[in-house]
This record gives structure tokens, sequence and C-alpha cells, in this order.
């Protein structure tokens, strides 16, 4: 309406403007020449292209359809405008955020519902709270569900409460099937990074054995001209060494691994 309304001023505000400065304007017909004045044409104008405003403006406004709450990608319930309060956009909008919010911060079992024993004023009738524990989530009123249809409103206030309680549920499930998965999966992951370090232990002292059994490799141990140990027995000593602490490096390995499994897993119980 408002566009329309701009669209006649700039058309008439020109035409007005050439009515008193040139007086009266001549059009010929094949008729008899006739004369008409500028103000004709111009009220002939405004009033072609005034209609269709006039029927814009007489529509019928559509009906209030309301906001939907949406969370975890269900339908809980949908709002509507309660007169001098708030929009059903405005009270839409904050009861997603609370309940994003308590998603992450409540469970299932702390969804609880509160009447109001009074009811709020003539139009919008009784109230009544959702919390998820202390956090206020939604607050429905009997316009929303006479809106909707349900002349109970105990019931449709219940309704709404089993929908948030089975959205939490959903979601909490599916949070703890997904970090059991993430859990076992690093638990395998770990394994396989320690099998591949054990067999690089393995192949490692190996090849020290191999180079110890070399004569020319490993000689005496000497101070000075004083020799203190044999070739033989250094080797025999270098030989033990690398055994022992072959096995020593493995050991810490798996204990490492098997630390980290149990502490994951048992985090999942909890």
């Amino acid at each position: 309406m408002g566009q329309c309304t701009s669209a006649l001023l700039w058309l008439v505000t020109p035409a007005f403007y050439f009515a008193v400065k040139h007086g009266r304007w001549e059009l010929s017909g094949a008729g008899p020449r006739r004369r008409y004045s500028l103000w004709t044409w111009t009220l002939a104008l405004v009033v072609l292209l005034g209609w269709p405003c006039v029927s814009w403006a007489t529509e019928e406004s559509p009906p209030d359809e309301g906001a939907m709450v949406r969370v975890a990608e269900a339908n809980i319930v949908t709002l509507y405008d309660v007169p001098g309060l708030a929009t059903a956009r405005e009270r839409a909008r904050v009861s997603m955020q609370s309940l994003e919010r308590a998603l992450h911060e409540a469970s299932a079992s702390d969804i609880k519902l509160e009447f109001e024993s009074e009811p709020f004023d003539q139009h919008v009738g009784r109230i009544a709270r959702i919390y998820a524990g202390e956090m206020l989530l939604i607050r429905l009123s009997e316009l929303d569900a006479n809106q909707a249809g349900r002349g109970d409103f105990r019931g449709f206030a219940v309704s709404v409460q089993n929908k948030i309680h089975d959205v939490f549920r959903r979601e909490h499930q599916r949070s703890a099937i997904a970090k059991q998965v993430l859990a076992v999966s690093t638990v395998v992951f770990l394994g396989l990074m320690a099998l591949l370090l054990l067999r690089a232990v393995r192949g490692l002292a190996r090849r020290t054995r191999v180079m110890v059994r070399k004569q020319e490799q490993v000689g005496a141990m000497r101070v000075g001209e004083v020799e203190l140990l044999p070739p033989g027995a250094v080797r025999e000593g270098v030989r033990v060494a690398v055994v022992v602490g072959s096995w020593f490096i493995q050991l810490l390995v798996l204990y490492a691994w098997i630390v980290t499994s149990l502490s994951l897993l048992t985090r999942l119980k909890r």
C-alpha cells in the first residue's frame, strides 16, 4: 500500500503543476471538437492507477500462521503472537536458543512442566512453562493451544513436554553412540600404531644382534693398554642389553596402549 501511494504522488504532482501553469488542455477526437479540463484527465488517471491499491488495501489480512519452534531437526510446537508482549517470531527465536543451549547442558530427566495458577489475561489465558532444570525453555499460552485447535490446554502442554523429552533423549543417545564409535576407533587406531612400533623395535633389535655377532664390529673393552673385557664378553653384554632393552620398550608400548584404551572405555560408561 505504501508503494502504491508513493507512485500516485509521483504521478499526480507533475500533473497538478501542469494544470495550474497551462490552464486547460484541448483534446481533438473523431467527433465534434470538445474541451476537457486537465483536472478530469488527472482524476481519471488517479482512479485508474489507484484502483489496484484500493483492492490490495481492502483484502483481508492473512491469518496468523505462527512461528515453528525447531530443535535438532524436529518440530516442537507452533507459537503465536501474544498481543502486547511478543510476536510469534520473537517467542520462537528465544525458545530455540534456550533449547539449543539446554540440549548440551541438561538431560531428558531434567525436563519439567509448570502451570501458573491464574490466567495471564482474558485473551491469552493460562500460561505454562517448560524447564530443563532451572533453565526456561518454552512459555506456552492457552492462546497457542486454541490456535492449534487443541481445546485441552493441559494436554497440549504435556504433549509439547513429551516432544522435548523425546528429542533430548534421542539426541543424547545419538551423542553417546557417536562417542562410543569415536572411542573404539581411537583404541583400534592406537593399537595399530602400537603394533607398528613393536615391529620397528623388534627389527632394530634384530639388526643390532646381527651387527654384534661380527667380531670386527665389537672389540675388547680397554683402558689404555689394559684389557678389561675380551671381545666375546663385550659382544655378549651388548647382546643381552639389546634383548632386555627391546623387551622393555615393547612392554612399555603395550602398557601405554592398555592404559589409554581402558581410560577411553571407562569414560564411556559414566
